[in-house]
């Protein structure tokens, strides 16, 4: 999208001008980037309570895909298994 000669004077214009001045202005502006504080850890006892956050949501991760591993693995070979116990190679059809 090109913007026009005129548009972009005017934008020049009103970007000298500056932002809030007034002491009102800038109470209300103040937390405008502000989201959420979770990625501002404050001091030290955040930090290590969001790295702890971390870690558990990661080995809880990683005990999930065991487990899963682990029952994927047993239903592969459960045909096998239950084959090999029963002998339907001696009975006659």
């Amino acid at each position: 999208m090109t913007v026009s000669e005129k548009q972009l004077k005017a934008n020049k214009k009103n970007a000298q001008k500056g932002g809030v001045k007034t002491p009102e202005g800038k109470a209300i502006v103040k937390y405008n980037a502000l989201k959420h504080g979770l990625l501002t850890p404050t001091g030290t006892l955040e930090e290590m309570l969001v790295e702890k956050v971390a870690v558990a949501y990661r080995r809880l991760s990683r005990a999930y895909r065991y487990e899963v591993g682990l029952i994927r693995k047993e239903l592969d070979t459960a045909t096998d298994d239950f084959y090999s116990k029963t002998n339907y190679k001696d009975e006659k059809i």
